[in-house]
């Protein structure tokens, strides 16, 4: 790990002096270099070509701190490979990529991390490319690479939704209402959840990225991150309804219509995203009604967020929009 490190920072070194001396050159000898790594051993991947492409995650995780773009397409290349038959250096590659993710996100580039992570995630999910005249075989290596990428996304979505939340220094349901600070990091200079300001604020992009993430972890076909989706709302619900003890009340009524505003909202697409994979005639659990059964079930429990759910499954049960899954 320290070899890697010590790759990645010479190269950052060298990328920065290229940028100066060449900035008008499409392609720096260094990011060559970079794809060269990432692509060798593409059909069988020995233990070298996993430490190479370790080296190349630390690389773009630095790199990516001034050129972010650049370090999310190399990344993205390197999220199949997370996945293979040498499970011990499959997982060291699996680190460095989540690694290299997280870190950018903590370099003031939070919000272009959560664009890329959710764009990946709806095209591993809602991807309609047809296997028609693929083998079998073909037809499963797609679906896994796809699952692979889908695995990762959520993964670094949900420990990055973890360092939100215990960053979180302050309960003050007025600082939530303070503008998101530019560049958006973590941790928040006000000491807030960062992920739960932006979706009380009524940010139409960023609850849109949050929904999204979140579609996917429980749309998935094998329902892995499902449980973890469910207690992130819950988390969410539960601080949102200690920060009202004190709390105008202006500003408790403008909280609890965004947040069920984003609870409805992510109801709609989840159904939304449900009928589009039985129109496509793939196999999917009925997310839609999952979801309100665990609305339900929350709205069931003597909890504080009881209340809330319920206007939740209100004004979802006033749209309808669970019609389709019930026929």
């Amino acid at each position: 790990m320290r070899s890697w490190r010590r790759t990645a920072m010479l190269l950052d070194g060298a990328y920065e002096i290229d940028s100066l001396k060449y900035p008008r050159a499409k392609a720096l000898f260094v990011l060559q270099l970079l794809d060269e790594w990432v692509k060798c051993g593409q059909q069988v991947l020995r233990p070298v070509d996993f430490y190479v492409k370790c080296a190349a995650a630390n690389t773009y995780g630095l790199i990516g701190k001034r050129k972010l773009e650049v370090a999310l397409e190399g990344l993205k290349q390197l999220l199949p490979l997370t996945q293979s038959e040498s499970t011990q250096h499959a997982n060291k590659l699996l680190a460095a990529v989540v690694s290299a993710y997280i870190s950018l996100s903590w370099s003031g580039h939070l919000n272009g991390v959560l664009q890329n992570l959710a764009h990946i995630a709806e095209e591993a999910m809602l991807q309609q490319t047809s296997h028609s005249g693929q083998r079998l075989a073909e037809r499963n290596a797609y679906r896994l690479r796809y699952q692979t990428q889908l695995n990762v996304v959520l993964e670094v979505f949900f420990l990055i939704a973890a360092d939100s939340l215990a960053e979180m220094a302050t309960r003050d349901s007025a600082a939530y209402g303070k503008p998101l600070p530019d560049p958006l990091s973590l941790p928040d200079p006000l000491g807030r959840d960062i992920l739960l300001t932006g979706l009380l604020q009524n940010s139409s992009e960023w609850r849109g990225l949050i929904i999204i993430l979140l579609c996917a972890a429980i749309v998935e076909r094998n329902g892995r991150n499902r449980p973890a989706a469910f207690a992130l709302i819950q988390q969410w619900a539960q601080t949102l309804l200690d920060m009202q003890e004190g709390a105008g009340e202006d500003e408790k009524k403008q909280n609890l219509m965004s947040f069920t505003q984003f609870m409805v909202k992510l109801g709609e697409t989840i159904n939304s995203w449900c009928c589009n994979l039985k129109k496509q005639k793939k196999y999917f659990p009925p997310a839609n009604i999952l979801y309100k059964k665990q609305l339900e079930q929350w709205s069931s429990r003597k909890s504080p967020i009881a209340s809330l759910v319920k206007d939740v499954l209100y004004q979802l049960s006033h749209l309808d929009i669970y019609q389709d899954s019930h026929r």
